[in-house]
C-alpha cells in the first residue's frame, strides 16, 4: 500500500540496507477521485467495451494511493523516484534521492515526456508531436544546481 513516502533499499543479499523518505503527503484516496476515474478514464457504463471492467467479485479500494510508480538508479547512486498520478495529472513529478538516502527535492520534466533513462546529468526519453509521431529526446539536468546534488 502506499501510504508513505518511502523506499524500502535492500542488497543483493535480500539485507535491508535502509529506507529513503520523502517529505509526506496526503495520499488518500478519496471517493472524488474514484468517480472521475471511472468518468473520465474508462469507457461509458452503457459500452460493451466497459464490460472488462465491471467486477464479478466484491473487490476493495485501498485506502490510499501509491506514493511512487517509477524508479531509476543512476550509475553514481542517486535513485529518481517518479509520483505516482492520476491518467488526469499532466505534469510527471519526480523526486531525487541522493546516494546516501538524502531526500534532495522533487522536479518536473517537460510535459508528455516518457522518461527511458535517467542519469546523474541527463534525463532521456521519447515525446510524441502534434501528428502523435514519437521523437527522442536529451535533456541535460543539474541536479546541483543550489550547490548540493
Amino acid at each position: 500500500y502506499g501510504d508513505k513516502a518511502e523506499i524500502a533499499i535492500y542488497a543483493l543479499d535480500g539485507k535491508l540496507r535502509g529506507i529513503w523518505r520523502a517529505p509526506a503527503e496526503d495520499l488518500t484516496l478519496t471517493p472524488s477521485m474514484i468517480k472521475q476515474y471511472e468518468t473520465s478514464s474508462l469507457p461509458p457504463a452503457d459500452s460493451v467495451k466497459r464490460a472488462p471492467y465491471i467486477p464479478t467479485f466484491e473487490f476493495k479500494m485501498p485506502a490510499t494511493f501509491p506514493a511512487f510508480d517509477k524508479l531509476y538508479l543512476t550509475k553514481d547512486g542517486f535513485l529518481w523516484a517518479r509520483r505516482f498520478r492520476m491518467p488526469w495529472d499532466l505534469d510527471r513529478r519526480w523526486g531525487l534521492f541522493g546516494p546516501d538516502g538524502s531526500f534532495l527535492g522533487y522536479t518536473i520534466f517537460p510535459r508528455g515526456l516518457e522518461v527511458f533513462d535517467v542519469g546523474s546529468d541527463y534525463v532521456h526519453g521519447v515525446m510524441k508531436d502534434s501528428l502523435d509521431v514519437p521523437f527522442v529526446q536529451l535533456h541535460r539536468i543539474n541536479p546541483g544546481a543550489e550547490g548540493k546534488r
